[in-house]
């Protein structure tokens, strides 16, 4: 289980929603989601393989970043952890982690109503990053 999330998520220096939990990367539930993760408007977005959306919520110490002007998400040692919208844009990623509520005393701060999803992912962990290679 989490211990909570942090204060009130806001875009981010590289121009998308980006919510986060204040457990590290590798800690807390690893039940699999597994789906395509893309950005939608302003929020990355994971779809599973039966249409439900969902919106990650992703552990404090990963960063955001961008690779040929498309939004990464990077571990706290410089791994790649997602690309989105690659040159395999259909590449499924595998979210260790477990479902939230959107009301739940977890999630401090509101989601935009821009970035509202089905179903919300506490993320823990990326069992397939896209190379396993340093981000640049």
């Amino acid at each position: 289980m989490l211990t909570g999330c942090s204060a009130a998520p806001a875009a981010t220096s590289a121009g998308f929603f980006f919510p986060q939990h204040n457990s590290p990367l590798g800690e807390g539930d690893m039940a699999l989601l597994e789906g395509v993760i893309r950005l939608e408007g302003s929020c990355l977005v994971l779809t599973a393989g039966d249409g439900t959306t969902w919106l990650p919520i992703w552990p404090a110490d990963v960063t955001v970043g961008r690779l040929n002007d498309l939004p990464t998400v990077v571990s706290p040692d410089g791994v790649l952890l997602v690309e989105v919208g690659d040159i395999n844009p259909d590449d499924r990623s595998q979210l260790g982690g477990s479902e939230v509520q959107s009301d739940n005393t977890e999630l401090i701060g509101s989601i935009p109503d821009t970035c509202s999803a089905e179903r919300y992912w506490a993320v823990t962990d990326v069992l397939n990053p896209p190379a396993g290679e340093p981000a640049s």
